[in-house]
């Protein structure tokens, strides 16, 4: 590159001297133009910087944009779990208050159904008690009827202890005696 150097020395020297070239007015080159080549290349960097950090930036917004729609989601989340709550204690209370409202009725049912159970097993006792006389007393008439002897109480002799008749065996009926057979086989069919 001298001899190209050399060269345009020699030319510009030539042009100098010919005045084709003003001499004052040519000068070295100014500074304005590095500057400005200089200060292009910072802009196109910056540039470049700008766009990078932009699409950063894009990235941060869709990240902060998708965390805050989980936390209001979360939010709405809490706030119907805790009402969920809330609801579910006043349903618990309301409860606890109906099953102790229940429970004086229960009392008065379970009293009832004993009362109502006493009342049964003393009407069945009633029953029993009525059925013994009236097999006792029908059995005197069947004998009195037929010509057999009286049937026999047994007693116990205790106090208290109700006394139940007990009847001799009998033969079978006999030809003889026919209202006997009857109240025997209808003794039979009423039988469980």
């Amino acid at each position: 590159m001298t001899e190209t150097l050399n060269c345009f020395q020699t030319e510009w020297t030539e042009m100098v001297q010919k005045g084709l070239v003003d001499a004052d007015r040519v000068d070295v080159v100014p500074d304005v133009y590095t500057e400005n080549q200089r200060l292009e290349r910072e802009l196109k960097h910056a540039r470049r910087e700008r766009e990078e950090y932009r699409q950063a930036v894009s990235v941060a917004a869709e990240t902060l944009v998708r965390a805050q729609k989980a936390r209001d989601l979360q939010r709405l989340h809490h706030q119907r779990v805790i009402q969920e709550k809330n609801r579910l204690i006043e349903e618990m209370r309301k409860v606890k208050v109906q099953c102790d409202s229940y429970e004086p009725a229960l009392k008065r049912m379970s009293e009832k159904y004993q009362a109502v159970s006493r009342q049964v097993l003393l009407g069945a006792l009633e029953k029993d008690k009525a059925l013994g006389q009236e097999s006792r007393q029908s059995s005197e008439q069947e004998s009195l009827i037929c010509g057999d002897e009286e049937g026999t109480m047994k007693t116990t002799g205790k106090p208290g202890v109700r006394e139940r008749p007990v009847t001799q065996p009998r033969p079978p009926a006999s030809p003889r005696c026919p209202r006997r057979q009857n109240r025997v086989q209808s003794m039979k069919a009423n039988a469980p």
